[in-house]
């Protein structure tokens, strides 16, 4: 039976911050992490319970456990992860990303040597193929078999075969490995996205400087306006610079 630790990874180093009575199972920590919001909710409720020293206090915290005599880790769950436990939760997502290639690859390669999932990997690897011949024009056929093929692997992945008790039971580990895989994934899209608006808002405050830049210069059109005086030319720079504090306050506020 595999121990897991609520604690610090640091390789060979790696400490052991928390636990509580039975807490040494993936499960038990799981529910007690995710119901903090955040890290450092977590870390001050261990610093007020000297669970946990100042000293470790910015320091990552970690689900640590040793397998094959190697010490291991896995990222602590807060309360935006949780939903990515729950089966019904993992299998919408699931038919929400499988025409994305990207993901679809991560997926195969995630289970590409995992028997159990054998067929179903093999499946996933027809369906990208007609995604890169058809784009998302999907036959009916190739739609009802990738359907089959994700409730197949949700299954197989969420729960496994107990032979001393002789019966079928959840898998927690394999539930949120896989829901993990998942929660990257989108938190990777989300980052893509989010580095994507910073581009278009720096192109878009070029444009408009420029746009007006050239308004200044291009002035000879007897425009009784122009050229400015220096008062107006002043206004102008104020406004820049507070266009530009704008974008780069609201660019600190995404990250």
């Amino acid at each position: 039976m595999v121990i897991y630790k609520l604690g610090i990874f640091n390789g060979k180093n790696s400490k052991e911050i928390f636990n509580k009575g039975s807490k040494n199972s993936l499960r038990e920590i799981d529910d007690f992490t995710s119901s903090f919001s955040d890290e450092n909710s977590l870390k001050q409720y261990l610093l007020d319970n000297n669970f946990m020293n100042i000293e470790d206090v910015n320091k990552k915290l970690r689900i640590i456990y040793k397998y094959n005599g190697n010490i291991n880790e896995l990222p602590v769950i807060y309360q935006k992860e949780k939903e990515y436990l729950n089966y019904a939760f993992i299998r919408y997502k699931l038919s929400a990303l499988v025409n994305n290639k990207e993901f679809l690859n991560k997926l195969i390669n995630h289970y590409q040597y995992n028997n159990l999932q054998f067929d179903n990997v093999e499946n996933l690897k027809l369906y990208l193929s007609s995604l890169n011949k058809s784009g998302n024009n999907i036959s009916y056929y190739d739609r009802t078999l990738i359907e089959h093929t994700l409730d197949d692997l949700v299954r197989i992945a969420t729960y496994k075969y107990d032979s001393k008790n002789n019966m079928t039971k959840y898998n927690h580990r394999g539930t949120r490995d896989l829901g993990m895989l998942i929660y990257k994934f989108e938190e990777k899209e989300k980052l893509k996205q989010f580095k994507q608006e910073i581009i278009l808002s720096e192109d878009e405050l070029k444009e408009e400087l420029a746009r007006k830049n050239k308004k200044w210069i291009l002035s000879s059109d007897g425009d009784p306006d122009f050229p400015p005086n220096s008062e107006e030319l002043k206004q102008y720079l104020e406004a820049e610079e507070k266009l530009i504090a704008e974008i780069e306050a609201n660019q600190k506020t995404k990250r």
